[in-house]
């Protein structure tokens, strides 16, 4: 998909070709579709793999039907959309499908707004009569007050991810220079501030009355279900709905630009930021799938011929990337580059120009194509396990090509693609003379429908399930640690290496050491430089990454069944004999100390640093993986090769694989090509429980938010207790009708979200919630904070609450099976933590003894309780004041570089 989908907006993202599927999965969308009397679309996709089901609903209103001066107000409706009616009021909506285990999100772009739900299958008749009931009955249950509420949470949305967002005004401003004012694609979907407040009451009527018609409107039922039951449900609950007047639609001609439009942005960023942007083909029509194509040939993997350039060879960016983001009325083609520190942009400018005149001479190369359809397949067959990717993707196919499984058109506009193919449209439509240039720079230092009758249907039958465990192989001769699940559905494989070299074992003085190792590892090996060994990789279509963690480095590779082999070899050659060379080594450190000087953009990430660094003090949990600026520099080529001899070796290191591979197959791969293969695992420091408390304020002057971070004590993930606290965060802060998100979002309108979660770890655990407030909010979200700590500790945890928290996290346990590489995945923290195979099988068991006693014995030991920290990032001057009265110690002050370097004032 070319959106990522979540509660709010569907934000534009570069997924290359993920709403494609290769043609050895054809019968994947496999459906049944036929239409209500009233206009209403109807999908059925059956699917008994697990007993789960997805709701998914498409109105055919976005964006582009915003009246003049309503910006941002379709957005603001899918948020009206949860607020209940007078058959589901207030919050009811997300109680009664946490309740049973299913939880629900949305999504609103610029040609369509998406509500979708997921649960076990057994939900399936309320997930389907709460959509019903709120088509028919939102609208007259709208309020003053409700509408006030949202639209604070939409304007802390727009704070959070837009205004107080490294790069954010730049992402609103694109549409206003790329489409004229009277065009519907002009403002962004999040609106403006002003337009938000001019909302009324009666505005939101008429929309839900105009658009939120069965008529404008397409359901997918996906999952576990017998279509002969649904059938009638569907007719009995959504067919009485009156069909509506037909929508108006706004359209426009084709956008285009006549020249070179310049616009330079200060903004609070470290490093600056180039963004080149041009009109380009609408999506599905001719020409938008040679842009994808072209965004893979300049960015994708490490030989895309911008990522070479610019980032690897001539080192003038840190990132770059380029995409095509797809859109009903016409698409826009971007480039981002986002610069070294002190780099003229003239520069980056020029090298792109030069690389963009080459490829439109030639065209990409059959090699390029080739490695994009490559890596097309793998992240399709990957994606299309997914239910909810399906649910949508049949939806989008209905959409836009009136028929929900055009896979293999779809597939066949890349497949067919030359180079002979794709050079015109690069020619036609990157023209260097019209196009939008942003620069930004880090700004200086200031000097009538009838009534339908029908009550909530009953569940469905509970379907058990039993998670599929886990061989634990051993081979002789082999250290390795193996965790093999059987899964030969699928012609693909994923597995985790987790290696032993974490950053505990990194001398503090050299924190960073273990994340520089690890990117290091895909920069080529003795035989291969680091384009070589990117580029075998990519024509395989392997997903291959490397990351540095606390306990371990894991290698995690996805891979069709066909190339695994291939692929593995690769990934154990990298193990074995490692390149590690000296320009590879100075570009990687460059790019590290680059990315750590970023952090000052990103205040949640500095309130996490600071936490973590103040909760754990003197011991080597207090240093972040990425280090420090001032230890990264510290880091020579010789401590790299030192590291990974003596901690990335198979002595202590645990492989866990799921997917097509035989046992016998992966013992010959191991006895292949693990010899030569050393190193040990070492010991690693287990931290003491944290006995005071502390506030510290890390200064961002002018920040319009304020990052709210508690860290306390936790459980280890051998504590007996750990699947109840999983369930007591539930309701306290781990779903969407949580007591945090309710207080503080819903009722109060402080922020976009709130939460929390206990973290257990070797050892020793850690509680942590955190929120983004308004700034002048500050001080009453920390009150509404500790009132709810308080208020759960007294022990006034209800049986309803429990049985919903129960649900939704044994819903979570069972989900996780949904998708090969999420299998492996739900076992890893049981392999790092030492736990047996069968272990989450038997937490799943646990989960039925849970009930309100369990937790409300729980709650006084284990919520905010004991030592801890509480980090503000925010404004020092505004927030300071907002702290007399909480009961609150002195806080200790820091600024954000010295937050950075992990130094107090």
């Amino acid at each position: 998909m070319k959106t990522l989908l979540a509660r709010g907006l569907a934000l534009a993202t570069v997924v290359l070709f993920a709403s494609i599927t290769p043609a050895a999965a054809e019968s994947v969308l496999k459906h049944e579709k036929y239409q209500l009397d009233n206009g209403l679309t109807v999908i059925l996709h059956p699917d008994h793999k697990l007993p789960q089901v997805v709701v998914n609903f498409w109105y055919h209103v976005g964006t582009r039907e915003e009246p003049r001066g309503r910006s941002g107000f379709a957005h603001l409706f899918e948020h009206l959309m949860f607020m209940g009616t007078e058959k589901v009021p207030d919050n009811q909506f997300d109680i009664l499908m946490e309740s049973s285990g299913a939880r629900n999100n949305a999504s609103c772009w610029f040609d369509r707004t998406n509500y979708y739900s997921w649960g076990p299958a057994s939900t399936l008749p309320t997930l389907l009569w709460l959509e019903a009931d709120r088509m028919q009955g939102l609208g007259k249950a709208m309020t003053q007050k409700k509408l006030d509420l949202q639209r604070d949470v939409v304007r802390n949305e727009r704070r959070e991810g837009y205004d107080n967002a490294p790069y954010g005004p730049s992402e609103i401003i694109v549409w206003e220079r790329m489409f004229p004012v009277d065009h519907p694609y002009h403002f962004h979907v999040i609106g403006s501030h002003e337009d938000l407040v001019a909302a009324t009451v009666e505005d939101v009527a008429g929309f839900h009355k105009t658009y939120y018609v069965p008529n404008n409107a397409s359901l997918v039922v996906a999952g576990d279900f017998d279509p002969a039951k649904v059938k009638p449900l569907i007719e009995a609950l959504f067919g009485s709905i009156p069909r509506g007047n037909v929508p108006p639609r706004r359209s426009a001609p084709i956008a285009r630009l006549d020249k070179v439009e310049r616009l330079t942005l200060d903004d609070k960023v470290k490093l600056p930021k180039v963004t080149m942007v041009w009109h380009a083909p609408a999506f599905y029509a001719p020409g938008d799938a040679e842009m994808d194509l072209l965004a893979a040939a300049l960015t994708e993997g490490e030989t895309g011929r911008l990522r070479k350039r610019l980032v690897r060879d001539d080192q003038l960016c840190v990132e770059i990337d380029a995409y095509q983001l797809s859109l009903r009325l016409g698409s826009l083609f971007f480039i981002e580059a986002l610069a070294r520190p002190d780099v003229p942009l003239e520069k980056i400018e020029a090298a792109i120009d030069e690389e963009l005149r080459k490829i439109a001479a030639t065209g990409p190369t059959a090699r390029e194509i080739k490695r994009a359809v490559a890596d097309l397949e793998t992240r399709t067959i990957t994606g299309l396990q997914s239910l909810r990717e399906r649910a949508d993707l049949l939806n989008q196919y209905d959409a836009h090509l009136g028929d929900p499984d055009r896979v293999d058109w779809d597939l066949d506009r890349y497949r067919n693609a030359t180079s002979e193919s794709v050079r015109p449209w690069i020619q036609k439509v990157i023209d260097l003379d019209r196009r939008f240039i942003m620069r930004v720079v880090p700004r200086k230092a200031p000097q009538g429908a009838k009534e339908d009758a029908a009550a909530r249907p009953a569940h469905f039958a509970e379907t058990g399930f039993t998670p599929p465990q886990p061989l634990a192989l051993a081979f002789e001769g082999c250290p390795l640690e193996i965790w093999y699940l059987d899964a030969m559905q699928l012609p693909l494989v994923s597995m985790d290496l987790l290696l032993p070299g974490g950053a505990l074992r990194v001398d503090p003085a050299k924190a960073g050491l273990a994340e520089l190792t690890a990117t290091m590892l895909t920069e080529g090996t003795q035989d291969r430089d680091a384009l070589q060994f990117a580029d075998a990789m990519e024509m395989l279509g392997a997903q291959l990454s490397v990351s540095a963690g606390q306990y371990d480095t894991t290698v995690s590779l996805t891979v069709l069944k066909r190339n695994f082999a291939e692929a593995f070899g690769l990934v154990m050659e990298m193990l074995r004999t490692p390149r590690f060379d000296k320009d590879d080594f100075a570009r990687r450190k460059a790019l590290q100390l680059a990315q750590l000087e970023r952090l000052v953009d990103q205040p949640p990430a500095m309130a996490r640093r600071v936490a973590q660094q103040a909760y754990f003090g003197a011991v080597s949990h207090a240093d972040p993986t990425a280090g420090y600026p001032q230890t990264v520099e510290r880091i020579t080529l010789d401590d790299v090769k030192a590291f990974h001899a003596k901690h990335n070796g198979p002595q202590g290191a645990k492989l866990l694989i799921a997917g097509a591979v035989r046992a016998d197959d992966l013992k010959a791969l191991l006895a292949k090509h693990a010899k030569g293969w050393t190193g040990s695992e070492g010991p690693v420091q287990v931290p003491a429980p944290r006995a005071e408390f502390e506030l510290l304020l890390v200064d961002k002057p002018d920040a319009t938010q304020t990052v709210i971070r508690f860290m306390h004590n936790g459980v280890a993930f051998d504590d007996e207790s750990r699947v109840a606290l999983e369930v007591l965060n539930s309701l306290l802060g781990g779903s969407f009708t949580s007591r945090l998100n309710a207080n503080l979002r819903e009722k109060h309108g402080f922020t976009y979200g709130a939460g929390s979660a206990f973290i257990p770890m070797r050892g020793l655990g850690t509680f942590v919630a955190s929120s983004n407030v308004q700034t002048e909010k500050t001080g009453p979200a920390l009150r509404e904070f500790l009132r709810e700590f308080e208020r759960i500790r007294k022990g006034d945890i209800t049986a309803e609450e429990a049985s919903k928290a129960v649900a939704t996290v044994r819903y979570d346990y069972l989900e996780q099976f949904g998708t090969l590489e999420r299998s492996v995945s739900a076992y890893v923290p049981y392999a790092r933590y030492g736990q047996r195979p069968d272990a989450l099988a038997r937490d799943m068991t646990v989960l039925r003894i849970i009930d309100e006693e369990v937790l409300n014995r729980l709650a006084p030991k284990h919520v905010a309780a004991g030592g801890g920290v509480l980090v503000l990032v925010g404004d020092k001057a505004k927030v300071l004041p907002q702290l007399e009265g909480l009961g609150l110690p002195k806080p200790r002050i820091l600024d954000m570089k010295a937050a950075l370097h992990g130094k107090a004032e």
